[in-house]
């Protein structure tokens, strides 16, 4: 009896000591799990600065029977979120600190995990969980009571004890199944191979149908996001190869699809035994009415903004909207990418770059974003657009469009004429002088044709809005159009790429005050945009006096093209070359090459011939030139058979290209 008795109790005690390993590592697994996955639940809101969101994440772990409070410390030791008992709070907060790998605290009263929020290498702060031990404990006390039943009844007692631990564990999983069940973002676990685990977040059935464990994630995802599906299975190899770090596959999976109506945000974490990839967690988190809101703030800006140029500038801002709705039409109405020959694919370039150009100045933003967009595709891709692209121009141009419709109402703007105050006093002087009707006519019928200094205040206006953002202070901007108007629609193609000339004169031509001030100049960089009538022709110049044209770099970047670059004609043709630029990097301002050959072949169109004067240090002029006829004629048609320029840039029967006789460059 003696050996059963000291059999029984020491099974007894081995059960008892076992089960309180058990509870206490249980706990603490309990506690590292709700850690490592408040680390998901809360880091972004932290990344954001959004208080109010950690301290709602954390209430997600309130529900568990062992809690005790849970924390966010902030990387610089604040504590930026808390929830549990407020009394204690003072108490429970205090042996807290920042952590760079999960640690456990034991104590006890409250046991408490502390995870690292760490995306990538960025040190955000620490996630602590605080678990009661109480219930721990309590078990293993009622354990020592059951020594001397399990003294007599070993058998039942042992398989008591093993029912208690499954059920602690049953109870431990429902816990972490609530949690996840009832968080608004989607928790997943895939293998290496992609396969997907059984534990998941119930949202991710409603948004993607049955789960389905052990098929791969792309299976799963085929039937409601199709396109999500392809990535990931076009990409995952790149995870599994270890070719890459996995970080970099990784990064290369979506983080942003759109499923039906519904916009998804992806995050990817890596889970890693020692060294070795095991699985990987996934938050997939609806971020529609973030991404509603942002567009409602654009739509918003951009309304605001139109607003503000139909007061200070109605005429250029409807007619910005009837150029760049035939440059919208045009961009659309290009041949398909297998189509689209090389000579298609320079002026479609072209006519992108200038919509978004202008749309920037008049601060369209959304139609700009996607002229961006579309613009390094056809330069990574040397392609045309296809039909989703040019779909997706139209939709924002349509947009815009909307919303200044909006502003104008039912208004006529065919029956508005506007004329200057100095333009009256003229037709009040010659009335008052007794000039002839017929001269009188002649000055009258001059009105219904644009002010050239409209023109020109307005590119003045972009000139020092664009030296501002450049950091290169207040220009001096000088406009003088010599009272002269055209038809309307004259050289529409002209004034519309005109703006290229002015922000490469402000970005590449005028220096910064600091380097004005070291050669000599005055701080603040000059600016000349002038109209006027010589020797029988209309000119239009623009003169800066910044750094001029720096001709020996671009004769190497013409020479690296394999263009000409032994004359100064050669030299001036490549300026005006598509792709030579004399920027290192591209810049939504510049860099592309695109600009200068844009606004030749516009000036060449429309009769027109261009000349260069630029000195090192002295600044640089352009100067275009038509007949003067065009202040009669109207509108210039497009030549239904135009020759080409050296370059392969169409011009109008009679254009002249720049050329020894014709182009100044020192």
């Amino acid at each position: 009896m003696t050996p059963l008795v000291v059999a029984a109790g020491l099974q007894a005690i081995y059960a008892v000591s076992a089960e309180r390993a058990a509870m206490l590592g249980g706990l603490e697994e309990k506690a590292r799990s709700l850690a490592e996955l408040m680390v998901d639940v809360v880091g972004p809101s932290l990344a954001l600065d959004d208080p109010h969101g950690v301290e709602e994440g954390l209430g997600y772990v309130e529900r568990d029977s062992d809690f005790a409070f849970s924390a966010v410390l902030a990387a610089d030791g604040r504590v930026v979120g808390f929830q549990g008992p407020a009394a204690r709070r003072a108490e429970l907060v205090a042996p807290l600190s920042l952590v760079s790998v999960p640690r456990v605290l034991p104590g006890r009263d409250v046991l408490v995990a502390l995870h690292p929020l760490r995306p990538g290498t960025k040190e955000l702060g620490t996630v602590a969980i605080g678990l009661r031990t109480a219930s721990a404990r309590a078990a293993v006390a009622r354990m020592v009571v059951r020594v001397v039943a399990i003294a007599t009844v070993g058998i039942l007692v042992a398989l008591g004890v093993v029912l208690l631990m499954a059920s602690a564990i049953l109870r431990r999983n429902r816990d972490l199944k609530l949690i996840m069940d009832n968080v608004g973002q989607g928790f997943l676990s895939v293998k290496r191979n992609g396969e997907l685990l059984p534990e998941h977040s119930a949202i991710l059935e409603t948004w993607f149908g049955p789960w389905k464990p052990g098929h791969p994630i792309w299976g799963y995802l085929a039937t409601e996001a199709p396109q999500l599906a392809d990535w990931f299975e076009l990409f995952w190899d790149n995870v599994t190869a270890e070719i890459l770090p996995v970080e970099v596959a990784l990064s290369q999976l979506p983080n942003r699809t759109l499923v039906g109506q519904k916009t998804f945000e992806l995050l990817y974490r890596p889970i890693h035994r020692g060294t070795q990839l095991t699985h990987i967690l996934i938050v997939i988190s609806d971020i529609t009415p973030a991404v509603e809101r942002e567009r409602a703030t654009v739509e918003q800006r951009e309304l605001v903004s139109l607003f503000q140029w139909l007061l200070k500038d109605r005429h250029g801002l409807l007619e910005f909207f009837a150029d760049g709705k035939r440059l919208k039409d045009d961009i659309c109405a290009a041949a398909p990418p297998a189509a689209a020959a090389a000579s298609s694919r320079v002026a479609l370039k072209r006519q992108v770059h200038t919509l978004k150009g202008n749309c920037g100045v008049f601060n369209l933003s959304s139609v700009a974003g996607v002229c961006q967009e579309l613009e390094t595709r056809i330069a990574e891709e040397a392609a045309g657009l296809s039909g989703e692209d040019r779909g997706k121009l139209d939709k924002a141009w349509q947009d815009a469009e909307g919303r200044l419709q909006l502003l104008l109402g039912e208004a006529d703007e065919t029956r508005r004429l506007e004329i200057e105050a100095s333009e009256h006093q003229a037709l009040l002087a010659a009335i008052g002088q007794g000039a002839p009707h017929p001269a009188l006519f002649e000055l009258v019928c001059t009105w219904s044709g644009e002010p050239v200094r409209r023109r020109l205040d307005r590119l003045g206006k972009q000139a020092s809005a664009l030296a501002r953002q450049l950091h290169k202070g207040e220009i001096s901007v000088r406009v003088d159009a010599g009272g002269l108007r055209l038809p309307k629609g004259a050289l529409a193609a002209f004034w519309s790429n005109i703006s290229h000339v002015v922000r490469n004169a402000v970005d590449h031509g005028l220096e910064l005050p600091e380097e004005r001030a070291a050669s000599g100049k005055s701080e603040a960089g000059s600016l000349t945009l002038r109209a006027s009538v010589r020797g029988g022709r209309l000119v239009v110049e623009v003169e800066d006096d910044g750094r001029g044209v720096p001709w020996e770099k671009l004769a190497l970047r013409a020479i690296s093209l394999g263009l000409p670059a032994e004359t100064p004609a050669d030299l001036v043709e490549a300026l005006f070359s598509d792709g030579v630029s004399t920027r290192d990097e591209v810049t939504e301002i510049s860099g592309r090459g695109v600009g200068m050959s844009a606004v030749r072949a516009a000036c060449l169109e429309t009769g027109g011939t261009v000349q260069v004067s630029s000195q090192p240090g002295r600044g640089t002029r352009f100067e275009f030139s038509w007949s003067a006829e065009v202040l009669t004629r109207g509108p210039v048609p497009s030549p239904s058979k135009p020759g080409t320029t050296a370059s392969g840039h169409a011009a109008a029967p009679g254009a002249q290209l720049p050329g020894p006789g014709r182009v100044q460059a020192h």
